[in-house]
């Protein structure tokens, strides 16, 4: 399949998380407004103060907004460094922008009472508008949810299956091809294969027990676990943790529910996660604790010698449970 050019993170953005980064005013492009541009040549890459009215959200952006803190804090940093690190744009018809990358840098100056916005406006496509997206969301934001990673892969996933014209080269059903698109995204996101696997599985799962992994209701592991559960059973278990707000699942628990897929019942599900099931009973083995051995090895010469001890003991103790049970019934 040919390689589909991913875009340069450095060249996208240079921000250093959710605080603007000074760093992107040495050697930043030539700013322009938009009156005295000319953006209808977009092979021409550049920067423009924007008007924010402009501006219209990505039609496909998956990603939830940054933290009130998060929130704030960005607000500070812009009120007073400004935008120093500009949003990226694509035109999309004469009077309006779609935001790319840079949805809460928008909000943020909204809040501020600013008119304009530093922005970047590229002339690209819409898979590469969505990889820009993806990639500057990644790399930007302190922490990513597992449904917001999960939604990101799948996304970056379906655009590796196509060649250069968008058509889809990958056959889905074909287990090699499906594996070599993961890979190479593992590549890409310096991640492995398996962890990639992990995210994708999360599509499976019924939204309410996705947002409880989001929240770490349910641990991440233990969530993709429970996506191997038929909707049914997610739908039970479901009502059982609504019921229960104070059980937990944990990983082994997942794998124990996962064994009975199909065949869950509200009762077995209980017994599992009250911790009723999968107890192993002890069992006799004639092992002799060590400690016990270290104590009294000095007093055997061969082992036929400790054993045959054991022997007696055992059958006298076994008699006299014999003799007080016959006491108590004539008694």
């Amino acid at each position: 399949m040919p390689d589909l050019k991913m875009p340069n993170i450095q060249a996208v953005f240079g921000g250093n998380k959710i605080i603007e980064n000074k760093s992107i005013t040495e050697d930043k492009k030539k700013e322009i407004t938009e009156e005295n541009s000319k953006v209808d040549n977009e092979d021409f890459e550049k920067i423009i103060n924007l008007d924010i009215s402009k501006l219209v959200d990505f039609k496909e952006h998956i990603f939830n907004e940054i933290s009130e803190n998060e929130f704030e804090e960005l607000v500070e940093s812009i009120s007073q460094n400004g935008i120093l690190d500009p949003i990226i744009v694509r035109k999309i018809d004469d009077n309006k922008y779609e935001i790319i990358a840079g949805h809460n840098r928008t909000r943020a100056c909204k809040r501020l009472g600013m008119k304009t916005i530093r922005a970047t406006v590229k002339n690209v496509d819409d898979d590469t508008a969505k990889l820009i997206m993806i990639d500057t969301n990644i790399n930007r934001r302190k922490k990513l949810l597992p449904s917001e990673l999960m939604k990101a892969y799948a996304m970056k996933m379906e655009i590796l299956k196509k060649d250069k014209s968008g058509q889809p080269v990958h056959n889905e059903e074909n287990p090699t091809e499906s594996n070599k698109t993961r890979e190479k995204l593992a590549e890409q996101e310096s991640v492995s294969g398996r962890q990639i696997s992990r995210y994708l599985r999360l599509k499976e799962l019924n939204p309410d027990i996705l947002r409880c992994v989001d929240k770490e209701i349910i641990p991440f592991l233990a969530g993709v676990e429970l996506s191997y559960l038929k909707q049914n059973d997610q739908k039970i278990l479901l009502n059982i943790l609504n019921d229960n707000p104070t059980l937990k699942i944990s990983v082994k628990q997942a794998e124990t529910l996962k064994k009975k897929k199909g065949e869950l019942t509200e009762e077995y599900i209980l017994d599992v996660l009250n911790k009723k099931v999968g107890k192993a009973k002890p069992k006799f083995t004639g092992k002799v604790k060590s400690n016990v051995v270290k104590k009294y090895k000095d007093k055997f010469k061969t082992d036929d010698e400790f054993t045959e001890l054991i022997e007696k003991l055992l059958e006298k103790y076994f008699i006299d449970i014999e003799n007080l049970s016959d006491k108590s019934q004539t008694s």
